[in-house]
């Protein structure tokens, strides 16, 4: 679930940063900024290079202000959540109660325990996944006979 959560939030920010998106709070007369007059910025002697001032308001917001914080708040999910954390966190789901009660009633059915969903995390930490898997069966087992509900 977390991990769906923050892919969503990644491709909703990626998508607020099209010019389509900043075209559409433009048309609806959102963003209103005043213009400021032209400033000149001391240039050193070394300097080969002139910045260029925007002046028009609207582009300064859009390139000052709503991209800097959009690729701002890209950049901090990217670097908390990793891809490898968050397989991390999809696997660590396996030990949650609801899952470990859905797959005692599947063992008990007789459809068995799947160990690739644990590979990611046998990989992580360089464990047997077989001995795991194993291990992991024989938790839910006795994980259902003390939580019977």
């Amino acid at each position: 679930m977390i991990p769906a959560i923050i892919s969503e939030t990644r491709e909703k920010l990626e998508t607020l940063r099209s010019e389509k998106v900043w075209d559409k709070l433009d048309q609806h007369n959102i963003l209103q900024v005043p213009t400021q007059r032209n400033q000149k910025r001391k240039r050193f002697m070394d300097e080969l290079s002139i910045d260029k001032t925007i002046n028009n308001g609207l582009k300064k917001m859009k390139t000052e202000v709503y991209y800097v914080v959009l690729d701002s708040l890209l950049s901090q999910l990217n670097d908390r959540f990793s891809d490898s954390s968050l397989a991390m966190v999809k696997q660590i789901s396996h030990f949650s109660h609801g899952v470990i009660m859905k797959i005692t009633h599947q063992l008990e059915i007789g459809k068995g325990f799947n160990p690739d969903m644990i590979k990611e995390l046998c990989e992580y930490y360089n464990l047997d996944n077989d001995l795991i898997a194993s291990e992991l069966e024989t938790f839910y087992n006795v994980y259902k006979v003390t939580h019977a509900d």
